[in-house]
């Protein structure tokens, strides 16, 4: 794994590239399979997004839904898929991944 690079394009999403507002930090799978990116938003409305667990309220005390979400983005790499979005709240940024091995 030392040996390999992987890279994902920043890009236009309406030219089909991935697109992230913010990436904040990156981990990648021990084998190199799966990229996570902690990011602001995507771009790409193609992508399967989770359903947000809960609502923020706005000052009158109606629920709204939360424009700072952040999420984690989880790309392929082998083929540069974007797999999944997670949400994951406010600010999502540093991250690791536990391997037991």
């Amino acid at each position: 794994m030392a040996d390999r690079t992987v890279t994902v394009t920043v890009g236009n999403p309406e030219d089909g590239e991935i697109y992230f507002s913010e990436p904040h930090g990156s981990t990648i799978t021990a084998d190199g399979r799966y990229l996570f990116v902690s990011n602001r938003n995507l771009g790409n409305n193609d992508t399967p997004v989770r359903p947000a667990p809960h609502a923020f309220q706005n000052d009158e005390g109606e629920p709204r839904p939360d424009t700072d979400f952040g999420f984690v983005t989880v790309i392929d790499t082998e083929t540069n898929e974007v797999i999944e979005v997670i949400p994951m709240g406010k600010w999502a940024s540093g991250m690791a991944i536990y391997d037991p091995r």
